[in-house]
């Protein structure tokens, strides 16, 4: 499900995916993308291997990575996910470069 948050409520969002793992087979699945941080401070109910990030490298290719490839250097069991990811140490955020256009220079 591609953005799995769009026109629900916050609270709808998490209820959803709490319902989907409580309800759901041992053998089902979902997998879902979303622009929502504030699920990374749901800890206690994703594993960090069902935590992806995307990130672009140099040649503007998708790189693909789990929050469980991070040591424990970067993220400890008792981190806050959502303070790691929005200080830049997950990767995963836009490269927002300066405000300021140069015109003279074009």
């Amino acid at each position: 499900m591609d953005e799995l948050e769009s026109s629900l409520h916050p609270d709808l969002f998490n209820q959803f995916l709490l319902f989907y793992l409580i309800n759901s087979k041992k053998e089902s699945q979902l997998i879902a993308t979303t622009h929502n941080r504030e699920i990374l401070n749901n800890r206690e109910v994703f594993r960090d291997d069902a935590i992806w990030f995307t990130d672009k490298n140099e040649d503007s290719a998708t790189e693909l990575y789990s929050l469980a490839d991070f040591d424990s250097s970067v993220v400890r069991d008792t981190s806050n996910v959502l303070n790691a990811y929005k200080s830049g140490k997950l990767g995963g955020v836009p490269n927002l470069g300066d405000y300021y256009i140069d015109l003279d220079n074009e």
